[in-house]
């Protein structure tokens, strides 16, 4: 056992292994062939590939420093591939020059079916991206950016492994037999740093990899967006394991519930194995306690405890930041854009519970994706699984997103990192009690049958609120699944103040299937393990101008669809004030305005659902449950007769008062090209809402940012009637006076100049 009381003799220890392992090496060179890679033409090779090509087993390669383009494949025969640090000298610049640089073209260094006789030693391994493959599902995912290690055991000494990305494991992606340490790979003395992942640790995966602790390495500043930080061991017979330099103390990385930098099981145990110990020797961050502050034009040496000295990234304020779970935290973004080319931000961010990101608003706070990823994510286990959140420990919950705007998310066409990008915006996976307010989706393009503007798997209470979805691509805009699994809570779920306009199935084929992605703007989905009641309201919602078509010929897809599997309890929706309103299904749908089935009791009040196409309301049983609809104080083109029963559907259907069948005469974009659905003058629509509606508090504004209720009345559907007024009329009724107070912001992002309302609740 070591201690941290014993660090001089520690390194004493260290030095004499490294001293042995140089031995070690100068004695390969002393009996086998010497192979020089030199790139002035004088060795025997100029590139390290050509080197190993030649090399027969037991050969030694000699890489003199310099910029290697090269992504290197080590494949049976082992070899020894040295710089000259150990050999000629001891400096570590010789490591700094001596690099090996994957150009982005897949991992850097492979090993396959290599024993500990092969050596990697003293390099800078950087810029890789991981191989390539294709899972059974078809996604194609990357593994490994820097160094990837599969039925090997070589020894890795001595390296500065920086800068690598890749969909699983950044820096080092090991797959071994875990509790056979004759076969597990040799980690010695290396620095694994700056490295990213999507996926498992953004430093090391190592599940089975021995880790020196006479030679400790360190690893810091490494970064995942949905796992582990810096080193996930996996399952694993070491006991002790001795970090030289890490990005927390051991004590913050044993005690973290969400194993943000450290986890060394992948089981959902509480608490780290009780015959392991974490020792490190020095660490970089000391969590704080306190809010944090970022701007693009800060820096991350700051300490970020003031707007005045604000740190620069994102994701290294989630690491700084110590969550409370009696108090939330809070992480201020500046207005300005924050981007991977600009500023070194990284995506998706890996939301923290207790934790709330807050921007200064959506014209302001711009979160550039550069059609590289998605902007956010937040899941509570790396395995998929859903566990229920009283026995999972690393929930993630009590959060929330506020005032910013997320562009260009997703990939583009020529985008290469393909493996990379499954969603937009948002990707949550049993979560809880989280909130997304005053935020800004737009321009995103989701190339997966899965990807969504907000795809959210959730579990309990959360709120959506104030939300544009607009010029998106992709199989969903809005994804909702409801969970519950054996959890006593009931779910309650509140969204209004959603606009979801003009989205599109996702660009070509997903596979070479011609209905891969459908581009469904609004779905929610109830799963059938759901035990507790389940009571959702969605108010001031338009869903507009959407194109979208089946992932295979006759699916029901529509703008607004809404699937309850659970047998325990019919959930029950409201819609009000909802605008529903020329969006098209093509090629095969059956679907349109809105589509229901499943264990459903629906209410629709003071809405319009007019111009579907092909159907405004379709109702649906084919699991077997009866589907209840009630409606209300609205407009439905065709009336109750346009209501389409598909299949032999048990459905009550209650047409209640205040119905009409007209065209409501919306503004039209040639009046308002920000906001086409208001209502016209002459509008069916005006006053004909009921404010008669039990335990339901009707939001103040409507989308376009004008009082929901005028001299006692409501209209249908998102917008409240306004007649045309002057600045004189304004600055008369006192609007100037409070657009000064902040209850008003001057938006013109992405569209013409309008005034909006914001929310400062």
């Amino acid at each position: 056992m070591y201690f941290k009381t014993k660090n001089q003799e520690l390194r004493t220890t260290t030095k004499y292994i490294l001293t042995a392992l140089m031995l070690l090496i100068t004695v390969s060179l002393l009996h086998s062939r010497i192979h020089t890679i030199k790139q002035d033409g004088t060795g025997d090779f100029d590139t390290i590939t050509a080197g190993i090509n030649a090399a027969a087993c037991g050969d030694t390669i000699l890489v003199y420093p310099g910029r290697y383009l090269e992504n290197l494949y080590f494949r049976g025969k082992d070899r020894v591939i040295t710089s000259l640090y150990g050999i000629e000298s001891y400096d570590r610049n010789i490591i700094r020059e001596t690099i090996i640089d994957g150009n982005q073209n897949g991992t850097v260094v492979r090993f396959r079916d290599n024993t500990r006789n092969t050596v990697l030693n003293g390099f800078t391994i950087t810029n890789g991206s991981g191989f390539a493959l294709r899972g059974s599902d078809g996604l194609v995912q990357s593994f490994g950016g820097g160094i990837d290690i599969s039925s090997s055991y070589p020894v890795i000494s001595n390296n500065i492994i920086e800068y690598n990305n890749a969909y699983f494991a950044g820096g080092i992606y090991n797959i071994n037999d875990p509790f056979n340490q004759d076969l597990s790979p040799l980690l010695k003395g290396n620095t694994i740093r700056y490295n990213h992942a999507i996926w498992s640790s953004g430093g090391v995966s190592g599940v089975g990899a021995e880790f020196s602790n006479d030679a400790p390495n360190s690893i810091y500043y490494n970064y995942s967006s949905t796992g582990t930080n810096d080193l996930a061991m996996g399952e694993t017979n070491q006991e002790v394991l001795v970090l030289d330099t890490f990005t927390v103390s051991d004590e913050v990385a044993l005690s973290d519930r969400e194993n943000h930098h450290f986890r060394v099981s992948w089981e959902y145990a509480p608490e780290q194995p009780e015959n392991f110990d974490l020792i490190v020797l020095n660490h970089k961050i000391e969590p704080v306690e306190a809010d944090l502050y970022v701007s693009p034009e800060g820096c991350d040496s700051n300490s970020g405890l003031m707007p005045e000295e604000p740190l620069q990234t994102i994701n290294f304020a989630l690491s700084k930041i110590d969550p409370d779970c009696e108090q939330r935290r809070n992480i201020y973004l500046a207005e300005g854009i924050y981007s991977h080319s600009l500023n070194n931000q990284l995506f998706p961010l890996k939301l923290r519970s207790n934790v709330n990101i807050i921007g200064q608003g959506k014209e302001s706070t711009i979160l550039d994706m550069e059609y590289k990823s998605w902007a956010f994510t937040a899941i509570s286990y790396q395995d998929g699984s859903i566990i229920d959140p009283d026995i999972n420990p690393r929930y993630k919950s009590n959060f929330s997103i506020q005032n910013l705007s997320i562009v260009n998310g997703g990939q583009s066409p020529d985008n290469k990192h393909k493996y990379f990008q499954m969603h937009t915006g948002f990707y949550f996976n049993s979560v809880k009690d989280y909130e997304i307010k005053n935020v800004g989706i737009y321009d995103g393009i989701g190339r997966t049958p899965f990807s969504g503007a907000i795809f959210s798997h959730a579990n309990s209470n959360f709120v959506l609120k104030n939300l544009d979805i607009i010029n998106y691509c992709g199989a969903y805009g809005l994804r909702i699944r409801i969970l519950q699994p054996g959890t006593s809570e009931k779910l309650f779920f509140e969204a209004k103040n959603i606009r979801i306009r003009k989205g599109n199935p996702s660009p070509g084929n997903w596979l070479d299937r011609p209905y891969s992605a459908v581009g469904l703007p609004f779905y929610i989905t109830r799963s059938d393990y759901a035990e507790q009641p389940f009571y959702a309201t969605i108010s001031n919602l338009e869903i507009t101008d959407n194109v979208f078509k089946p992932s295979h010929q006759g699916i029901r897809a529509s703008a607004f669809s809404y699937r309850d599997f659970s047998a325990h309890s019919p959930g029950k929706l409201r819609l009000i004030n909802a605008t529903i309103a020329n969006n098209i299904g093509k090629e095969g749908v059956r679907g349109g305005g809105i589509y229901l089935t499943g264990n459903v009791d629906v209410s629709i009040i003071n809405s319009i659902i007019y111009g579907n196409n092909p159907y405004n309301i379709i109702l649906n049983n084919s699991f077997g449950f009866p589907v209840n609809i009630r409606i209300n104080n609205s407009i439905l083109e065709g009336g109750w007769r346009g209501i389409i029963r598909d299949g032999n559907v048990e459905a009550d259907v209650h047409w209640g008062d205040g119905n009409v069948v007209v065209d409501p005469l919306f503004l039209g974009e040639d009046v308002n090209k920000d906001y086409p659905y208001m209502l016209s003058e002459d509008s069916p629509a005006r006053g004909a809402g009921t404010l008669d509606i039990p335990d339901f508090e009707f939001p103040e504004y409507d989308l376009a940012g004008n009082p929901r209720i005028v001299d006692g009345q409501i209209d249908m559907g998102a917008y409240q009637y306004q007649p045309p007024t002057s600045v004189e009329d304004d600055e008369r009724d006192g609007v100037t006076e409070r657009r000064r107070d902040g209850e008003f912001n001057l938006h013109n992002f992405p569209n013409p100049v309008t005034y909006l309302h914001s929310d400062r609740q």
